[in-house]
């Protein structure tokens, strides 16, 4: 295994600890938030040719395509850093990724909320 990869791995993993670790401690601080809200640029309707058939649903004929848009949620702490965190999801997923994990702890969204971020 390449000890750059190795190095930078353990690091990452130590990084994620410590950040998971101190925001287990400040969980039951209240967030205060300066501002919060959202917006939604842009977004294409694109209708395929064809007539769609319930029968062959996964067919894309005679079905909509919705794509080039952009939904952002923000939140502003108090006291926020000079720099903003931007999280970006992946394929398939949702900002509800950054929430919370799968067995209820606060996700990256508030931990880096509640510092500063």
């Amino acid at each position: 295994m390449n000890k750059k990869f190795l190095r930078n791995a353990v690091l990452a993993f130590a990084l994620s600890a410590g950040i998971l670790t101190a925001s287990n401690v400040d969980a039951a601080k209240p967030i205060v938030i300066a501002e919060q809200g959202s917006f939604a640029v842009g977004g294409k309707t694109i209708r395929h040719s064809g007539t769609f058939s319930q029968d062959n649903f996964l067919s894309p004929e005679g079905q909509y395509a919705y794509g080039d848009h952009l939904y952002t949620f923000y939140q502003i702490p108090v006291k926020a850093k000079k720099y903003p965190i931007i999280f970006q999801h992946g394929g398939a997923q949702s900002k509800r990724t950054w929430e919370t994990t799968p067995d209820g702890r606060e996700g990256f969204q508030n931990i880096f909320l509640r510092k500063g971020y």
